[in-house]
C-alpha cells in the first residue's frame, strides 16, 4: 500500500509543477492583456489549452491511484492515515504548497478577467465617441438640424 501511496505523491508533485507552469502562463497572458498584443495572447493560450489537457490527465491519474490504494474516492485525511510517517509530512506540505499556487493562479485570473472587462468598456466607449462625433453640429439648408448618421465609415470615395 505505501507503494502506491508514494505514486501518489509523485503524481501530486507532477500536478504541482502543471499548474505552476499554468501560474506562468497566467502571468504572461496578463502583460499581452496589458500591452495589447493579441497575436502572443492568442499563442499563450493556445499554449494554455494544452497544459490543460495534461493537468486533466494528471487528475485523472490522481484518482485512478487513490481508487486503486481504498477502492473508493477518499479524502486527504483518509488517506494520510495510511501513508508511512515519513511520507505524511511531506503529503501535508505538499497539499500546502499546491493550495497556495491555487490560490495565486485564481487571482491572477480574476485580475486578467477585471482587465479584458475594462478593455473591453474601453473599446465601447470610444467607438461610441466615433459613431457620435458631430451629431449636434449637422444643418439643412433650412436651418434645421438633419437627422445624425450613425456610421463609423465615410461610405463615399
Amino acid at each position: 500500500m505505501s507503494e502506491g501511496i508514494y505514486l501518489l505523491h509523485e503524481v501530486l508533485e507532477e500536478e504541482k509543477g502543471l499548474y505552476e507552469q499554468l501560474v506562468e502562463m497566467a502571468k504572461e497572458k496578463q502583460e499581452y492583456i496589458v500591452k495589447n498584443d493579441l497575436d502572443k495572447l492568442n499563442q499563450t493560450i493556445a499554449q494554455e489549452d494544452g497544459l490543460l489537457g495534461q493537468i486533466n490527465e494528471q487528475e485523472k491519474k490522481r484518482k485512478d491511484v487513490v481508487e486503486e490504494l481504498t477502492g473508493e474516492e477518499k479524502t486527504f485525511s483518509e488517506i494520510c492515515r495510511l501513508a508511512p510517517a515519513d511520507l505524511t509530512e511531506k503529503l501535508r506540505a505538499l497539499r500546502g504548497e499546491l493550495l497556495l499556487v491555487l490560490e495565486e493562479l485564481g487571482e491572477i485570473n480574476s485580475t486578467n478577467g477585471r482587465l479584458i472587462q475594462d478593455s473591453m468598456q474601453i473599446n465601447t466607449m470610444t467607438l461610441q465617441a466615433l459613431t457620435s462625433a458631430g451629431e449636434d453640429s449637422t444643418y439643412s439648408q433650412e436651418g434645421d438640424k438633419k437627422a445624425p448618421s450613425r456610421t463609423l465609415f465615410d461610405k463615399k470615395a
